[in-house]
């Protein structure tokens, strides 16, 4: 993942619980460029305080009784995020995803994540299409709108009207 760019930007002023722009010469893109960084914040910061938690568990041991005091998140969301990210490496993280498209690759083998939530970002797919389409690819279904067996499937992406179809008719 990049850097966060748009936060480079002395337009605006982020405080405890604001946001106020500093410099009226702020055009539109401006605008526009940091928005887009507020949502990638709030899209990655669940992974990041799970990335946090699990370099203080490596550091001092189990840490919730300090994180839920520090962060004012109950336990149960702390360890939710430990697992998440200690489930799906870095290098496997897409911009653009949440949370909980990586929690539906979470129990998926390490070599597999990475092409499937690239798949996810490239295709725009919700969670549900992505649990679905997982579902479809490691469960050995049929696909109900071609009839191809999952098997054959695994090396070929789903198509969205096989999406659809599988959504509307989950029985096949």
């Amino acid at each position: 993942m990049g850097e966060l760019s748009p936060f480079n930007n002395s337009k605006f002023r982020l405080g405890n619980g604001f946001l106020e722009v500093v410099d009226e010469t702020l055009s539109f893109a401006e605008w526009e460029e940091f928005g887009k960084g507020l949502v990638l914040i709030h899209n990655l910061s669940p992974l990041w305080i799970g990335d946090w938690l699990c370099e203080g568990d490596r550091r001092w041991g189990e840490m919730y009784a300090q994180a839920e005091a520090i962060t004012g998140l109950s336990v149960d969301t702390l360890s939710h995020y430990k697992y998440v990210a200690s489930s799906v490496p870095k290098e496997n993280r897409i911009v653009g995803l949440k949370l909980s498209h990586y929690r539906a690759v979470a129990k998926m083998p390490v070599g597999e994540q990475k092409e499937v939530l690239e798949d996810a970002a490239k295709d725009k797919l919700t969670v549900a299409e992505l649990k679905l389409k997982i579902a479809v690819e490691t469960k050995l279904l049929a696909c109900g709108y071609c009839g191809k067996p999952a098997e054959l499937l695994r090396f070929m992406r789903l198509c969205m009207p096989c999406i659809d179809y599988l959504k509307r008719n989950p029985n096949g």
